[in-house]
């Protein structure tokens, strides 16, 4: 929350923070009364804190004031805010932070492997799998739009999981981009297709309140699975084309 408008669409509040929440920069009219301030949440002004829904905020030490519901899924440290990154990565509710999808889908690239028709080796080249990382954590971005999309829950409208069916789309397209050599286009495809197959593991179903959180768990094993399956068949299906590495040893 950077400024608020008046009936009259002109300016009634302004707001300036650093990277980490500590408001810099305060200025509002005479009447106005904006609870909102870091992170679209709710601020307040004697403690100092941000409500985030699971936990607060308190800025002035960039960390939770109460540990993490979630348990260990992030960091060994239960009070750590966005890995000590706020410029790079958000956190909606308290419990997880963005990078998780990205994270998780690049180590899944950086140790894929798979045995091709003419019995050599295909990897990702160097740089690839922190590209496919990338886009894996896109979805996340703009989860109200996409989830139409078949990101993140699915939809009752087919007997087949939403998330899947755009996986696979996904997967088709990027082979496609990669025959035509375009790899930036192929990886990125190829990781938001990979967001979509580890929501089915991360979000319950039918959904919580809490449906947005990204709640790997137990389920993590699951999603490495499910991810490093789905890598290495782009890896088969597109060994003749620049955007793999072809190899005589694993």
């Amino acid at each position: 929350m950077v400024a608020l408008t008046d009936g009259n669409a002109k300016l009634a509040a302004y707001y300036e923070y650093d990277a980490w929440g500590n408001v810099m920069t305060e200025a509002e009219k005479t009447g106005v009364e904006n609870p909102y301030r870091y992170s679209t949440k709710e601020w307040d002004e004697k403690s100092g804190f941000y409500y985030f829904g699971f936990r607060y905020y308190s800025p002035e030490i960039g960390r939770w004031t109460q540990r993490d519901p979630a348990g260990i899924v992030d960091a060994l440290n239960l009070y750590l805010y966005v890995q000590n990154d706020p410029g790079a990565t958000l956190d909606w509710c308290g419990l997880w932070w963005f990078g998780r999808h990205k994270r998780l889908t690049r180590e899944m690239a950086e140790c894929a492997v798979a045995r091709t028709r003419r019995g050599q080796y295909a990897r990702f080249p160097a740089g690839a799998s922190k590209r496919i990382g990338w886009a894996a954590g896109q979805p996340d971005f703009r989860p109200f739009s996409s989830k139409e999309s078949g990101y993140h829950l699915d939809l009752p409208r087919t007997r087949e999981d939403d998330r899947r069916l755009k996986a696979e789309a996904n997967l088709d397209a990027a082979v496609q981009a990669a025959k035509v050599g375009q790899c930036d286009e192929a990886y990125i495809l190829l990781g938001m297709g990979a967001h979509a197959l580890q929501d089915i593991c991360a979000h319950d179903l039918p959904p919580r309140d809490d449906k947005w959180r990204d709640d790997f768990g137990s389920r993590e094993m699951a999603a490495q699975r499910e991810t490093l399956s789905y890598l290495r068949r782009f890896l088969k299906l597109a060994e003749c084309t620049p955007c793999v590495k072809l190899l005589e040893h694993p």
